[in-house]
């Protein structure tokens, strides 16, 4: 099992390459409680139930082209 990794997400993006289904190029940029930034893929089901500025959890993928399969948001973003 990977590292646990919590942060806040500060970027959320799609990079399918042509042809290829959208739901298995979802991106989270997130940063880190060390201040790292960190850039993981996931499934589009996850990626839809997460917000800017949450606060997330998960376990580092043990490969980098690896998706994530499971993240739980610890705190909701503040929307004004």
């Amino acid at each position: 099992m990977g590292k646990e990794i919590t942060g806040i997400v500060i970027e959320k993006a799609y990079h399918p390459p042509p042809g290829a289904p959208d739901k298995y190029w979802c991106y989270l940029m997130v940063e880190t409680e060390s201040g790292e930034r960190v850039n993981v893929r996931l499934h589009q089901k996850i990626h839809d139930k997460i917000t800017f500025g949450d606060k997330i959890r998960f376990n580092k993928p043990s490969r980098k082209n690896k998706r994530l399969r499971d993240v739980q948001v610890i705190g909701r973003a503040q929307i004004e």
